[in-house]
């Protein structure tokens, strides 16, 4: 599926494999790309691959509900999540400016980051291996906090 403001695409496969997604998007898209962090997308440029923050939440609450130290990692990560959303939720709704979000997300932004590399390493394999996977990706999660990308899904 592809989307934007005004139309939504499909395309039926039997695959959800990186040449299915370079055939929806094709070979001249040069947009910012929301997705899950299936290894398909790995092809496009992670500074313009945004990970879907729908799935995020849900991989934070999935990390919140395992024992040990993966439950305080999951909680902290929701908890800066929603931070995330109350701020934006204000820029969309024109009473906090981008400029002001950008700042306020830089203690949001470390703490997420701090979060993620203590879950790489919290020996819980599932919580290890999701947090690792978003490190890899962090331009497309992390950093887009500060940016001016949310998907059409997340505002």
């Amino acid at each position: 599926m592809a989307s934007t403001t005004w139309v939504t695409v499909f395309l039926v496969r039997l695959s959800r494999g990186s040449q299915v997604a370079s055939e929806l998007l094709g070979e001249r898209f040069s947009g910012i790309l929301v997705t899950d962090r299936w290894r398909a997308y790995n092809w496009y440029r992670v500074r313009w691959r945004q990970l879907c923050w729908a799935h995020l939440l849900r991989d934070f609450e999935a990390m919140s509900g395992r024992e040990g130290a993966s439950k305080e990692i999951g909680e902290g990560l929701k908890s800066q999540a929603n931070q995330m959303f109350h701020w934006w939720h204000r820029v969309r709704d024109g009473r906090l400016s981008r400029s002001s979000f950008r700042t306020d997300m830089t203690p949001v932004r470390r703490e997420v980051e701090r979060l993620l590399e203590a879950g790489s390493c919290c020996e819980v394999d599932k919580t290890e291996g999701m947090c690792r996977d978003i490190l890899k990706r962090r331009a497309g999660a992390v950093d887009v906090c500060a940016s001016q990308r949310c998907g059409a899904g997340e505002q």
